[in-house]
């Protein structure tokens, strides 16, 4: 693992220790009264009041957490030099947390056959489609270096514009289940 993503993951563990420590003060301070039974006619306003409460802090535990997890992406962004970190920092690591931080797990400081070595990762992983768009986009972004043979290439445009093709036919026939795929007709 690269000196920087050590880094990174030192941070968010001290930020998820921090959260978990403020989540048990949240829930040791304002505690929440077991519910009725439903349908014996139970006052609910005292759980409802209670939750109401709570809420509010946990909201700001959460609030914090994200500000601690922005800081050590923004402490990533500073402090690498290697593009496909950057990269995989600034575009993919907000939405995609869990999938970004383990190909980061598995990234050395050896660039030179990336490409495959992710590959064959996300394919033991069973990450398919969603591996193949991340894969695209980084290499389009020029921070992936595609080391596929020609073939390779071709077999695998093949296989994204199937799964496109197969993609868009079963949106068509959820939006409209009664039609005919061969003629476009209402059945």
């Amino acid at each position: 693992m690269l000196p920087e993503v050590e880094k990174y993951f030192a941070d968010m563990k001290v930020v998820q220790e921090a959260t978990d420590a403020a989540m048990e003060e949240v829930a040791a301070n304002h505690p929440i009264p077991t519910p009725p039974q439903w349908g014996t006619g139970g006052d609910w306003t005292e759980y409802d009041r209670a939750a109401e409460l709570r809420r509010v802090p946990e909201i700001e535990v959460y609030n914090r957490a994200e500000n601690g997890r922005s800081k050590a992406r923004a402490a990533l962004l500073e402090t690498t030099s290697d593009p496909l970190v950057k990269w995989i920092a600034q575009s993919v690591l907000g939405s995609h947390r869990d999938h970004s931080e383990q190909i980061l797990k598995e990234l050395t400081s050896d660039t030179s056959n990336r490409y495959t070595e992710l590959s064959d990762f996300a394919n033991g992983r069973g990450w398919c489609n969603v591996f193949s768009q991340f894969r695209t986009a980084a290499v389009r972004a020029g921070v992936l270096d595609d080391t596929r043979t020609p073939l390779d290439r071709l077999r695998a445009y093949v296989a994204d514009e199937r799964d496109k093709a197969v993609a868009e036919a079963m949106a068509a026939r959820a939006a409209n289940p009664f039609q005919d795929p061969t003629t476009g007709e209402d059945a």
